[in-house]
């Protein structure tokens, strides 16, 4: 028997690993621009973006700390994620 659709809004664990799933697979551009678009937002704090500036970090390791702010968002969506909640 097919399973119950309604199971996947009332369960919150089933609801995660859709939206896992479908942004990992599906959608990895959107992704990556949500990524993008967090890091942006974090640098726009003026005590930070001062701090960045002055050790260079933000000229010289940006696409580095882009794909860090990606894997922190991936492994915050990830059911089977490798870090214990």
């Amino acid at each position: 028997m097919y399973p119950d659709p309604q199971q996947a809004l009332d369960d919150v664990e089933i609801a995660k690993e859709i939206a896992a799933i479908t942004l990992k697979k599906e959608f990895p551009y959107l992704g990556r621009q949500a990524a993008e678009l967090v890091f942006f937002k974090v640098f726009t704090i003026p005590t930070i973006s001062k701090l960045l500036v002055a050790t260079g970090e933000f000229a010289n390791a940006c696409p580095r700390r882009i794909k860090d702010t990606q894997l922190i968002l991936y492994e915050m969506l990830d059911t089977c994620g490798r870090i214990n909640k």
